[in-house]
């Protein structure tokens, strides 16, 4: 719970009493997508146009249980050769890595 109301003791009466409370969902851990080449650990996709090739982190903050569902993308002079079976992952209390595999 984020924060408790106020006030938090109540006095019954004949009007009715609303009460309201506030909840933050957890914070999960990171998903990391690659996309590599194959037979080598290079990265092959930066999300920046003309920046460095790098995994792509999904933050997990405020995402624990809830799912998320990775792609492969368009890389120039690539083809994908291998993707994840299931490509919904779920914010967990781990890391969760996917890699694609592309190849010349």
């Amino acid at each position: 719970m984020n924060q408790a109301p106020s006030p938090t003791l109540l006095t019954f009466t004949t009007a009715p009493i609303e009460i309201a409370y506030y909840y933050e969902r957890d914070n999960g851990s990171p998903i990391i997508i690659h996309h590599i080449e194959d037979g080598t650990n290079n990265e092959l996709y930066s999300q920046a146009p003309g920046g460095t090739p790098a995994a792509i982190t999904i933050d997990g903050t405020n995402k624990l249980g809830l799912t998320y569902t990775t792609q492969s993308v368009t890389i120039p002079h690539f083809h994908l050769i291998s993707s994840p079976a299931n490509p919904i992952v779920t914010f967990g209390n781990t890391p969760v890595e996917v890699t694609y595999k592309y190849k010349r």
